[in-house]
């Protein structure tokens, strides 16, 4: 079994990370760029109850600052 907590594990696996807008009466949701956020944050970042990566998410769909992050296999 392969273990995945860090950025570029999900890389290595191909597996993505989708942003939530928890803005009200939103729900929109969007595929995260992992090179991108690799540049960022560096590869071995971990997600897993991640206080970083959350707060910094702008939804283009309502304008609220703050989400949530899923993992898609």
């Amino acid at each position: 079994m392969t273990t995945v907590t860090t950025l570029a594990d999900l890389q290595r696996e191909a597996w993505q990370l989708t942003a939530h807008c928890r803005g009200r009466n939103c729900g929109s949701a969007r595929r995260m760029d992992l090179a991108a956020l690799i540049v960022r944050f560096g590869p071995d970042h971990v997600f897993i109850n991640d206080q970083k990566i959350p707060p910094l998410l702008v939804c283009k769909r309502c304008g609220h600052r703050g989400g949530s992050l899923t993992i898609n296999v």
